[in-house]
């Protein structure tokens, strides 16, 4: 028996370990490119826990509706705080920041992640595909002149 969760294990150790393209990446376009980091912004995500918690509440008094009124609100409670606690823990935190970038041919855009390791003023590289991602770069890259934003009439 110990052989053979052992083998579990490696086989699922393994499989967390490859290196390679994203599978999401296939027949999608990547472009990769420099941009500066603008500024940073605290945004606060939007959440589907009261949704989620209004339908398991549903659910409950839908489950309960065989037995008296009692029955039906305790099932809306139980309903409404399970499926909301689920909720939150699928979507994690509602904290991210909001990067303000400039990229010479690209001009200048946001992205939003849910950590802070880039700071303003770094240079970072871009990378478009089924993700966008950004890593610090050397400042080398990112010597060019911000293009303005909107045009002039």
């Amino acid at each position: 028996m110990k052989p053979i969760i052992s083998l579990l294990a490696i086989t699922l150790f393994a499989g967390c370990t490859s290196s390679g393209i994203d599978r999401n990446d296939t027949d999608t376009i990547i472009k990769q490119y420099y941009a500066k980091v603008d500024n940073i912004a605290h945004v606060t995500l939007a959440s589907q826990t009261p949704s989620a918690m209004a339908i398991g509440g549903a659910a409950g008094v839908i489950e309960n509706l065989d037995g008296n009124h009692e029955d039906m609100i305790a099932g809306a409670f139980v309903g409404a705080l399970f499926s909301g606690l689920v909720m939150s823990i699928v979507e994690g935190s509602d904290q991210a920041y909001q990067y303000h970038l400039t990229a010479e041919n690209e001009h200048s855009f946001s992205i939003v992640r849910d950590n802070n390791s880039i700071k303003p003023g770094q240079c970072v590289l871009v990378r478009e595909a089924y993700k966008v991602t950004i890593n610090a770069a050397d400042n080398q890259h990112c010597q060019f002149k911000p293009q303005p934003i909107g045009h002039a009439i």
